[in-house]
Order: structure tokens, then sequence, then C-alpha cells
């Protein structure tokens, strides 16, 4: 019976730490906002301070706290190991946001105009990454031509069943698919803070109606690869096959 107890205690200790590791602790994969710093770092040449960053990555909210010297080791290889790894002619990243988009007509001719929430249709859009001590403010190239997308009499048509000419915007969903192609070293201040300009060709984008209720998917209403893009699948048959 003392057993049963005694093991049933341990148990409960073993979950118990377990479940009061930081997330660090536990996590192994390279987050989507620290691959985009990593990416500023590998194209821009700049060399990252991983100690540092390790310490602001176990301690986010810089709590008065003693980080053990191994679990700082472990997120600096973690680091730094994504950095390694990292190949910028590869790698693709990802970003979905919200626009606000409605159908209008300029010299007898129909377009979707998008902007983004909060900013004018003529202001320059950056996309900001965090991590760590380091801010990146993604700028796309070629952005603003899909903020004014002419429609052919097809895509009117099918646009028009999903998004009525109401006169007023509709939010839409914007997935961006990029690769960074160069980046400043020197910071600027954008919003008021020091931020890191990163420029980015897109591979993909797609403009897609959110979901409403009682449907389990978004629907695509339009879409663009570039001619060098790769998808996933794609792109990991090409490895397996330059391996061999």
């Amino acid at each position: 019976m003392w057993h049963a107890r005694a093991n049933t205690i341990f148990l409960f200790l073993v979950i118990l730490i377990g479940m009061t590791l930081p997330a660090h602790a536990q996590r192994k994969n390279i987050s989507g906002m620290e691959k985009g710093v990593l990416a500023f770092y590998k194209i821009s040449g700049l060399k990252p301070n991983f100690d540092k960053w390790a310490k602001i990555s176990l301690n986010p909210k810089q709590h008065n706290m003693n980080i053990p010297d191994d679990l700082i080791e472990q997120e600096k290889l973690r680091l730094q190991y994504g950095l390694g790894t990292y190949n910028p002619d590869r790698e693709i990243l990802e970003i979905q946001t919200t626009i606000l988009s409605e159908v209008i007509t300029q010299n007898n001719k129909k377009y979707l105009a998008s902007h983004f929430p909060g900013k004018s249709a003529l202001a320059a859009p950056y996309f900001p990454y965090q991590a760590g001590y380091t801010m990146v403010a993604v700028v796309m190239n070629d952005l603003e031509k899909y903020m004014l997308l002419e429609l052919d009499d097809t895509l009117y048509q099918k646009i028009k069943l999903l998004m009525p000419e109401t006169g007023q915007e509709s939010e839409l969903q914007l997935d961006l698919h990029f690769r960074p192609v160069d980046a400043d070293q020197e910071p600027i201040q954008l919003d008021g803070y020091d931020q890191h300009i990163m420029l980015a060709e897109i591979a993909h984008i797609a403009f897609h109606k959110p979901a409403l209720a009682g449907q389990r998917e978004s629907v695509l209403m339009w879409e663009y690869y570039a001619p060098w893009y790769l998808s996933r699948d794609e792109q990991t048959l090409l490895n397996i096959l330059e391996d061999r």
C-alpha cells in the first residue's frame, strides 16, 4: 500500500515538474517569429549575441531570476542550429493577416482595392518580427501592385458573388509567402522602436474570403505564384534528388 502510494506521489511530482517547466525547456522547433529574425542575421551578415538572446528567450518578462547555465546553453544551441540550417534561397516564410477590400470602378475598369487596417491605401506597410533583443521590419517588394488588382470579367463575376458591391469594405484574409533578399545592418526608428529593414520578394500571395458561420474553410478568391516558387512538396523532392 505504501509503495503504491509512494509511486503515485513520485509520478505526480514527475508530471508536475514537467507541467511547470518553462515552455522553452520543452520547445525544440524554431518559431515563425524566430525564423524571421534568424533570416535577418543570415542575410545581413551580422552575428547575433546568442547568449543575450537565449537569456531573453528564457526570461522574456525580465523577472529577477537565476536561469540554470545548462538551460541557457541548450537555448543557445537551439538558436545556433536554427541559424546554421537556415537556407535563404530555399526557406519560405509565411504571414497571414487581415486586409480591408472593396470592388471599385475606375475608367470603366473594375478593381479590387485593398489596404491594411489603420493604414491608408498609399501607406507602405511593413510586417514586424521580434525575437530576443532584435526587431525586424519586413518590407515586401511590389506588394502595392496587388493592393489595386485589376479584375477581368471572369474574376469580377467570381468576386462579385463573394463580395457584392455595397460601397462598404469587407475583411479579407491575406496569405503571403515570401523570401528575404536583403537587409540593413543599421536599424532605423519605426513607430518608436529601433528596427532593421529587411526586404523580401513575394513567392505566393492569396486573397481569401473568411469562413462564415457553418463553413469550415475560407474561400480562395485570387492567388499568384512567382515563377521561381517551389511548394514544400516540390522543395522536399528537389532536396532528395540533390542528395543522391
